[in-house]
């Protein structure tokens, strides 16, 4: 039932329904008080209708209710965003940061805003930990492709597998992890398919 509901009021305030989508997250906060995805429609209802902080107080008690529910940060950081208010963005920023430490656009974002606030250290060291994660995943992905490739070769060119393991070893060199033991066995068994 509270499913149901939930979804129903998601498509009310697809359907540009406000006021429905309002009484349907009251049934849902009725059933089950606390409801963080109950809260979540009562909020976007509320925005919606253009009560302001009735949808600040939705979120914030949604995202009290279920403290690793990103969402209703995520609507409190944009919200305080839409009424100028970047102090506290930033503070919800930060908090899903904390939640979520490797998403480099939201580094970004938060760099940005410490800039135009002057904050030239904080935006530096933003930014710093934006490229350096930006960095980090393009080598993950690198070095996994070049890993898929040498299974693909495994079984029938062992020595090319072997080249495209060692491809991957190289790229991840300085970051290598305790995940990247496959590939030392991986490459372990391509040597010894060839007689190494």
């Amino acid at each position: 039932q509270l499913s149901t509901l939930i979804d129903m009021g998601k498509e009310y305030l697809e359907d540009n329904r406000p006021e429905r989508a309002k009484v349907t997250a009251l049934q849902i906060l009725e059933i089950k008080p606390g409801s963080s995805a109950g809260l979540m429609v009562l909020g976007d209802a509320e925005l919606a209708l253009g009560d302001i902080q009735a949808a600040k107080n939705a979120y914030l008690e949604a995202s009290a209710n279920a403290s690793l529910y990103m969402e209703p940060l995520h609507k409190l950081a944009l919200l305080a965003e839409k009424t100028g208010d970047m102090e506290e963005c930033l503070k919800y920023l930060g908090q899903l940061d904390a939640l979520s430490p490797l998403n480099s656009e939201r580094k970004i974002n938060m760099g940005e805003i410490n800039l135009n606030l002057g904050n030239n250290e904080k935006a530096q060291v933003l930014f710093e930990a934006a490229l350096d994660q930006v960095t980090k995943d393009a080598i993950d992905q690198i070095g996994a492709l070049a890993e898929r490739v040498a299974g693909i070769y495994a079984d029938k060119d062992p020595e090319r597998a072997e080249q495209f393991l060692r491809k991957a070893l190289n790229i991840k060199r300085k970051q290598l992890t305790l995940d990247d033991l496959r590939i030392f066995n991986q490459l372990g068994i391509a040597l010894r398919q060839q007689g190494k």
